[in-house]
């Protein structure tokens, strides 16, 4: 019955966040195994270059924020009102993520690049593909500040604190 009042962005919200955090778990999982391949098969292998050599760190780092955003997302289908939080500050994260990595980008290209202003178009590529996964993130936002859903979650938060 509580179903019925349930707004359809909860459930959108929900498996998008669901399927982002079982690829993201996977995809770090499979770049891991073939980080730990290429170490094992070759001497001279990239990650000796001292930006390269904490990808197997961040790799495990996003499986575990990646197991953390399937507890969050199945607890949010659940209408748990922590997972609302969490959903939010993740996307919050991922914003802050998206543009920090667009600044690195194109300061550590033009830092260390050579200079090529061929490699102009590739930057602003990258930034357009980069705000193609922030903008998901700014709807998300959108959607769980918005009133239906917060009422959802707050009814729920009140009914469990008055049942217990």
């Amino acid at each position: 019955m509580a179903d019925a009042k349930r707004p359809i962005a909860i459930t959108v919200i929900g498996y998008v966040s669901l399927f982002f955090a079982c690829f993201m778990i996977l995809g770090n999982i499979i770049s891991y195994i073939i980080i730990k391949s290429h170490e094992a098969n070759s001497s001279s292998f990239i990650l000796q270059e001292s930006p390269h050599r904490y990808i197997k760190i961040a790799a495990f780092l996003s499986v575990l924020f990646g197991v953390f955003l399937l507890k969050a997302s199945i607890d949010f289908l659940k209408l748990r009102a922590w997972a609302r939080k969490a959903i939010e500050i993740i996307s919050w994260v991922w914003i802050v993520y998206v543009a920090g990595l667009i600044v690195f980008i194109t300061v550590r290209y033009f830092m260390v690049g050579d200079g090529n202003l061929l490699a102009i178009p590739l930057i602003i590529m990258g930034i357009i593909m980069a705000s193609m996964g922030a903008i998901p993130s700014i709807a998300i936002i959108y959607l769980l500040r918005s009133r239906s859903i917060k009422d959802v979650f707050g009814n729920k938060t009140s009914q469990e604190t008055t049942n217990k």
